[in-house]
Protein backbone atom coordinates (compact mmCIF):
# COMPACT_ATOMS: atom_id res chain seq x y z
CA UNK A 1 0.00 0.00 0.00
CA UNK A 2 2.88 2.32 0.68
CA UNK A 3 4.07 2.06 -2.93
CA UNK A 4 0.57 2.26 -4.38
CA UNK A 5 -0.27 5.51 -2.63
CA UNK A 6 3.21 7.05 -2.53
CA UNK A 7 3.16 10.71 -3.42
CA UNK A 8 -0.57 11.10 -2.92
CA UNK A 9 -1.94 13.54 -0.38
CA UNK A 10 -4.45 11.48 1.61
CA UNK A 11 -6.98 13.21 3.86
CA UNK A 12 -8.40 10.09 5.49
CA UNK A 13 -7.92 6.34 5.48
CA UNK A 14 -10.85 4.01 6.05
CA UNK A 15 -9.96 0.47 7.12
CA UNK A 16 -12.42 -2.41 7.00
CA UNK A 17 -10.92 -5.07 9.27
CA UNK A 18 -12.15 -8.61 8.79
CA UNK A 19 -10.00 -10.52 11.28
CA UNK A 20 -8.50 -8.06 13.71
CA UNK A 21 -7.40 -4.45 13.99
CA UNK A 22 -3.73 -5.01 13.20
CA UNK A 23 -3.79 -3.16 9.89
CA UNK A 24 -5.74 -0.23 11.29
CA UNK A 25 -3.18 0.02 14.08
CA UNK A 26 -0.18 -0.14 11.75
CA UNK A 27 -1.38 2.35 9.13
CA UNK A 28 -0.73 5.60 11.01
CA UNK A 29 2.83 5.04 12.15
CA UNK A 30 4.13 2.67 9.48
CA UNK A 31 2.62 3.76 6.20
CA UNK A 32 0.75 7.03 6.56
CA UNK A 33 1.97 9.11 9.50
CA UNK A 34 -0.29 12.05 10.24
CA UNK A 35 -3.27 10.75 8.24
CA UNK A 36 -6.39 9.99 10.32
CA UNK A 37 -7.57 6.36 10.24
CA UNK A 38 -11.20 5.34 10.74
CA UNK A 39 -12.19 1.70 10.88
CA UNK A 40 -15.60 0.27 10.07
CA UNK A 41 -16.27 -3.22 11.39
CA UNK A 42 -19.17 -5.63 11.32
CA UNK A 43 -18.02 -8.14 13.89
CA UNK A 44 -18.04 -8.92 17.58
CA UNK A 45 -14.31 -8.44 18.21
CA UNK A 46 -13.11 -6.18 20.96
CA UNK A 47 -11.31 -3.09 19.74
CA UNK A 48 -7.80 -3.01 21.22
CA UNK A 49 -7.32 -0.02 23.50
CA UNK A 50 -3.83 0.52 22.09
CA UNK A 51 -5.06 1.70 18.70
CA UNK A 52 -6.95 4.60 20.24
CA UNK A 53 -3.59 5.96 21.41
CA UNK A 54 -2.55 6.14 17.76
CA UNK A 55 -5.47 8.38 16.87
CA UNK A 56 -7.39 5.55 15.21
CA UNK A 57 -11.13 5.63 15.73
CA UNK A 58 -14.12 3.89 14.26
CA UNK A 59 -17.50 2.30 14.56
CA UNK A 60 -18.64 -1.26 15.06
CA UNK A 61 -21.93 -2.45 13.69
CA UNK A 62 -23.29 -5.39 15.61
CA UNK A 63 -25.16 -7.98 13.58
CA UNK A 64 -28.55 -8.56 15.22
CA UNK A 65 -30.71 -10.66 12.92
CA UNK A 66 -33.51 -11.19 15.45
CA UNK A 67 -33.66 -7.49 16.29
CA UNK A 68 -33.63 -6.50 12.61
CA UNK A 69 -36.50 -8.86 11.75
CA UNK A 70 -38.41 -7.64 14.82
CA UNK A 71 -38.01 -4.05 13.68
CA UNK A 72 -39.18 -4.94 10.17
CA UNK A 73 -42.28 -6.62 11.54
CA UNK A 74 -43.08 -3.65 13.80
CA UNK A 75 -42.64 -1.12 11.00
CA UNK A 76 -44.22 -3.26 8.26
CA UNK A 77 -46.64 -5.65 10.04
CA UNK A 78 -48.06 -6.95 6.74
CA UNK A 79 -44.66 -8.23 5.60
CA UNK A 80 -45.05 -11.91 4.63
CA UNK A 81 -42.91 -14.21 6.73
CA UNK A 82 -40.43 -16.48 5.00
CA UNK A 83 -39.03 -17.93 8.20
Amino acid sequence: MGKKYAGQNLDLIMAFPSRDYTLAGELPSTLFPGVPVVFVAVNEMEVPYAISKLGVTGIIQRFDFRGTVGLIMRLQPDTPGWW
